[in-house]
């Protein structure tokens, strides 16, 4: 199910975000789905980063929260849809979390582990590098 709101995200904010005035390219970083479907987060960035007009784009992609969950419904046949939460991802961060993963799996530090959050987060997953 996370894959195919990725998909259906990512088409609409392909089609929409130029005309609410980010000149960025919306990003979806992660999709989380509950076990029951009723709720859903997507993290968002934004391609080119710029951390300095983040805040303000992503505002602006909130304040299109309605038109989102009317596509997605449209394009995906449930029966209830879920409640979608969108959250801010800083793709810095998350780049270093991944180099950090890297460095310690070519160092042989780091077992096989499941980095999916179960739980469906409600931080950043970059944060919890601090």
């Amino acid at each position: 199910m996370a894959s195919v709101i990725h998909a259906s995200a990512a088409e609409f904010f392909v089609e929409h975000n130029r005309d609410w005035g980010i000149d960025a390219l919306v990003l979806i970083e992660q999709v989380f789905v509950s076990l029951d479907l009723h709720h859903v987060q997507i993290w968002i960035s934004f391609a080119p980063w710029k951390p300095d007009r983040a805040e303000k784009d992503f505002q602006r992609v909130v304040s299109h929260l309605g038109e989102l969950k009317r596509w997605l419904a449209d394009k995906i046949d449930l029966r209830r849809f879920p409640e979608i939460e969108l959250r801010l991802s800083d793709p810095e961060k998350s780049f270093r979390i991944m180099d950090i993963f890297g460095n310690l799996r070519s160092h042989g530090e780091l077992g096989s582990t499941n980095f999916d959050d179960t739980e469906g987060g409600k931080e950043d997953p970059a944060d919890s590098a601090h």
